[in-house]
């Protein structure tokens, strides 16, 4: 019997990672399409709000020997996610590298993933998304990192003064609408990196 039917082509079987594909798609029947829009109040703190996030997407296979790869946080956006993580390391010639530290998994160039990110972004959610950097780099590649992503996302970058970061309420979910927010945990003083 056909489980279900693409173009013309029937499909017989299909393997555990396809159904779970399947099963979070909105194909499938049972995808409570009243849910798919936006029914809560939007005008409380962004803090107010539960968020899904990644860890370790940018890993395809194990996470001592994978390899790196975009597509990960474009399966993460699809899927609502929008919190994602990005364990950001030096790399060659100043160049910031994205990869599980200390580990034997290759790399992503930090910049190629941003401006992979900021392309897909916003295609299946205009609410706020959360970059969030584990930040094991140097100063002088925090710098770059920083000029990269200002330079992916403009005016998108949502960027509080520091008398606004003191304020105890953060901007509502509504405000921050197609504006990504970064959030950064370093190993080095706080600062923008």
């Amino acid at each position: 019997a056909n489980i279900f039917q693409i173009d013309t082509e029937p499909i017989t079987e299909i393997n555990f990672q396809d159904f779970t594909l399947y099963m979070y798609s909105r194909m499938n029947s049972a995808w409570d399409k009243k849910k798919v829009c936006v029914y809560q109040d939007t005008s409380y703190p962004i803090n107010e709000y539960i968020c899904s996030s990644s860890h370790n997407t940018y890993l395809i296979g194990h996470q001592l020997y994978g390899r790196p790869g975009f597509e990960g946080y474009k399966r993460a956006l699809e899927n609502g996610i929008r919190c994602l993580e990005i364990d950001c390391w030096d790399g060659p010639n100043n160049l910031p590298i994205v990869t599980h530290g200390k580990t034997f998994c290759s790399n992503l160039s930090f910049k190629d993933l941003i401006e992979a990110v900021a392309k897909i972004a916003f295609e299946d959610s205009e609410y706020p998304l959360i970059l969030s950097l584990e930040m094991h780099c140097t100063k002088p590649q925090r710098d770059v990192i920083a000029k990269s992503l200002i330079e992916c996302f403009g005016d998108k970058l949502y960027m509080l003064s520091k008398s606004s970061f003191m304020q105890a309420n953060l901007p509502s979910l509504e405000a921050l609408k197609n504006k990504v927010l970064v959030k950064c945990k370093s190993q080095y003083p706080a600062h923008l990196l």
